[in-house]
């Protein structure tokens, strides 16, 4: 084989190597965007322990991937919900020594300084990013070292004692990212705390790169957006395996648009492919996670096939990052429910009662669960409510309360 042709293919696949890297990284910091968030609404100081082996920055930011500006993103995220980030390297001890797998001819010589050199900066950028996150949130750092357990207690104990400190800006806000400096007057102290904030406006979000947009080159972006947009076309006009087909060709050209997988998980389903419609949806799913769409899709696959452990993994993660999804909440009582997980099911359906309280239909469930639970007076309360709200069986269930002695 030429020479250029090996050396094309190594590029390509080297490439191939940082787009998914990269890409993996940036779902990694929204997901824990979106779960910090979630934390915020509790009260005082909040801790994350990150075990990690860390994020290639740098390297990726050089090869056009913008995860400078998503991990700053993640950072004043924290620093905002008041959440303060304890990366533990979970390599461990590291070392930078000549091993088995680059010895023989290179174990001697300038070929193995130069080989000890590439490890060495190759550990300590991995490191750079858990460095950013904590030091921009007040943390601390544990690298290089095999006692994990250590790291756990280090933590533990750095929150034993610590101070909030705040203040209210005199310049108007601006969108721009700010310093913050803290001083002490005692001699020999060290302070920790978030290095700066983006002076945002009321409801102002950051302006960050669409994840999906900027995991490929331009290029193949546009390519696999025009099969798309053919795909979308054949839907539209009933033409199925057409659909299929230019769906398919866009997740080839770049496999990272979960609306592309999610389409082609209906469309076989419609086919009656329901292998292959599980299939598109995982890969939905795996791309946002945080989008319900696929996690409902899917869930219902698997209620109708009477698979119903899958269907609760699937919902379970679904309302683990979106606490509040009505349906999936919903889908999920009635998975338990089928289950025998009676307490369970109560418990998911009340918080879907409590997501959507316009919801008529859900006290019905809510209260059918709560007596079921042994929740008898809780149970009587939402049907009461139901009949209230005139539901679709207000009447049959007007005359149970009368039955057991409860007024309507």
């Amino acid at each position: 084989m030429p020479r250029t042709s090996v050396e094309a293919q190594v590029k390509q696949a080297a490439q191939e190597m940082v787009m998914q890297a990269s890409l993996n990284t940036l779902r990694g910091f929204e997901s824990m965007r979106e779960i910090i968030r979630r934390m915020g609404r509790l009260d005082g100081r909040k801790v994350v322990i990150l075990l990690s082996e860390g994020y290639f920055i740098g390297f990726g930011a050089r090869n056009g991937y913008p995860l400078t500006d998503h991990l700053q993103a993640l950072i004043d995220t924290a620093a905002r919900n008041n959440v303060t980030f304890y990366p533990i390297d979970a390599r461990g001890l590291a070392t930078t020594g000549m091993t088995a797998e680059v010895g023989g001819q290179f174990s001697r010589g300038p070929q193995a300084g130069a080989a000890l050199s590439r490890m060495s900066g190759g550990l300590s950028e991995s490191q750079n990013g858990l460095h950013a996150l904590a030091s921009g949130t007040g943390g601390l750092t544990y690298f290089n070292r095999n006692d994990l357990v250590s790291g756990f207690r280090r933590a533990v104990e750095d929150n034993t004692y610590y101070y909030v400190l705040g203040y209210t800006p005199t310049r108007p806000t601006d969108g721009k990212y700010r310093k913050i400096s803290v001083k002490v007057v005692k001699e020999g102290a060290t302070v920790r705390s978030r290095e700066g904030y983006y002076a945002l406006k009321p409801g102002q979000e950051l302006q960050l790169a669409n994840v999906s947009r900027v995991s490929v080159p331009e290029k193949e972006y546009k390519e696999a957006m025009k099969e798309a947009t053919e795909a979308a076309k054949a839907m539209q006009g009933g033409q199925v395996d057409e659909a299929i087909k230019h769906f398919e060709r866009s997740a080839q050209i770049a496999p990272v648009n979960d609306r592309v997988f999610y389409y082609l998980g209906l469309l076989h389903q419609q086919k009656g492919d329901l292998p292959k419609a599980a299939e598109a949806f995982n890969r939905s799913i795996e791309i946002a996670p945080a989008k319900p769409d696929a996690s409902i899709a899917l869930a219902k696959l698997h209620m109708g096939q009477n698979q119903l452990d899958q269907a609760e993994k699937t919902l379970s993660a679904l309302v683990q990052v979106q606490p509040e999804h009505k349906e999936g909440l919903y889908l999920l009582a009635i998975t338990d429910e089928q289950l025998g997980k009676i307490p369970e099911a109560y418990q998911s359906v009340s918080r879907a009662v409590a997501a959507k309280p316009e919801a008529t239909e859900m006290y019905l469930a809510a209260g059918r669960l709560a007596i079921r639970a042994g929740k008898e007076d809780q149970g009587y309360t939402y049907l009461r409510r139901y009949v209230e709200l005139h539901g679709q069986n207000a009447e049959n269930v007007k005359k149970f309360l009368e039955q057991n002695g409860q007024k309507p």
